[in-house]
């Protein structure tokens, strides 16, 4: 079921789904604590981070939540996993601000969630909009995971990442 399809405002790369808006805090990594990856910041109870190319600026996005695990085309460039177990029925998709882009009823199950991205590289550097994606569906809990990586911007966020586990951050 598609929940939302159009074009976002980023503001400092990030937009969350979240219980409740007051729950984004000021660390943007302490979202992404001993996680692999650097897109999809699941490590918070019932918050998720999602980093886009752009820093500032309009994105194409996508939301849908879905009954089993969907297939993931070819167009998308970078994909990543993670666990999600919700704090209440409904969430929010809310930009950095705390304002709200689209409920998304999920019920109280544990999902997995597949965030996918075309353009990072064009979006970061300014020569095309980039796209993103968004799926939900039931599944047990699991340890993040990279399934493709293709973009500059993905690796480096990847890499940010990983430095940051490193350091124990």
């Amino acid at each position: 079921m598609r929940i939302f399809d159009g074009v976002v405002g980023v503001f400092k790369g990030q937009l969350y789904v979240v219980s409740d808006p007051w729950d984004i805090g000021p660390d943007l990594w302490a979202n992404f604590s001993g996680q692999a990856n650097g897109l999809l910041g699941a490590a918070t109870p019932g918050l998720l981070c999602l980093v886009t190319g752009v820093a500032d600026g309009d994105v194409g996005f996508t939301v849908e939540v879905c009954e089993r695990e969907p297939l993931l085309d070819g167009s998308w460039e970078d994909c990543v996993e993670a666990s999600f177990s919700p704090a209440t029925p409904v969430v929010m998709f809310v930009d950095l601000e705390g304002e709200a882009l689209s409920e998304i009823p999920l019920g109280e199950e544990t999902y997995r969630v597949r965030y996918a991205a075309r353009e990072m590289d064009a979006g970061h550097a300014g020569t095309a909009m980039d796209v993103y994606g968004l799926w939900f569906w039931p599944a047990p809990q699991a340890p993040d995971a990279v399934i493709r990586r293709t973009s500059k911007m993905a690796d480096y966020l990847q890499a940010e990442q990983a430095h940051r586990n490193e350091l124990g951050l």
